[in-house]
């Protein structure tokens, strides 16, 4: 079975994909999935391994883990809309920014 058969969206799994792509380019691999808390000893050994890993500090580039782009751009949306909201609330307070603000308003809507 190939591993390009599906849709990745995670940068996490394209390179666990790439990685077994590359290693099954050279070596005679099987991929196959093991039901977890049977007593299979590579699982038993990954788990134990997993659990020592999570427990230790991060060495690497961060983010660790990957963002979908969708919550960056929901993120960003959402901060320059406060940023637009506060810059004309501070606008309104001032004479000026009335009289700017009063002027489009009546250009708008006549």
């Amino acid at each position: 079975m190939s591993l390009g058969l599906g849709l990745v969206c995670s940068r996490l799994v394209w390179d666990c994909v790439k990685a077994l792509q590359e290693l099954g380019s050279r070596n005679k691999l099987t991929l196959a999935w093991v039901p977890g808390h049977k007593g299979h000893k590579g699982n038993e050994e990954a788990d134990r391994l997993a659990r020592e890993g999570a427990g230790r500090a991060l060495i690497g580039p961060e983010p660790f883990c990957g963002i979908a782009k969708t919550h960056v751009r929901a993120s960003i949306d959402e901060w320059m809309d406060g940023k637009s909201r506060e810059w004309w609330r501070k606008l309104r307070q001032t004479e000026t920014g009335k009289d700017v603000h009063q002027g489009t308003v009546s250009k708008t809507n006549g």
